[in-house]
């Protein structure tokens, strides 16, 4: 039981480290893919994705995720936008201090 959380941290440390990899590749920026393109393949694959956490615990409602959910698309577009114009390092390093801030 101990180890689910550990392996957890790892799957979150591949996962949100390279999302944004695919956003800098020359046939993507060459398609001028729109930001809100993206962040819908993002959200689906988090939607379902999510749904493996199922498998371990229980579903729970609460409001905070219907928040969660509405500040989700706006901050994915922005993220989205930031690593176009600045690229993954600054524009994870800006989103990251503004999450903590």
């Amino acid at each position: 039981e101990s180890w689910l959380p550990w392996l957890s941290v790892l799957g979150a440390w591949l996962a949100f480290g390279s999302f944004a990899v695919p956003m800098k590749w020359q046939s993507v920026t060459d398609a001028r893919v729109h930001p809100l393109v993206f962040q819908t393949y993002k959200t689906f694959w988090t939607f379902v994705s999510s749904h493996l956490v199922l498998f371990f615990i229980p579903y729970e409602f609460t409001a905070w995720g219907i928040v969660s959910g509405i500040s989700w698309v706006p901050a994915g577009i922005c993220a989205v936008i930031a690593v176009q114009n600045v690229g993954i390092a600054c524009g994870q390093a800006v989103w990251q201090v503004t999450n903590i801030g």
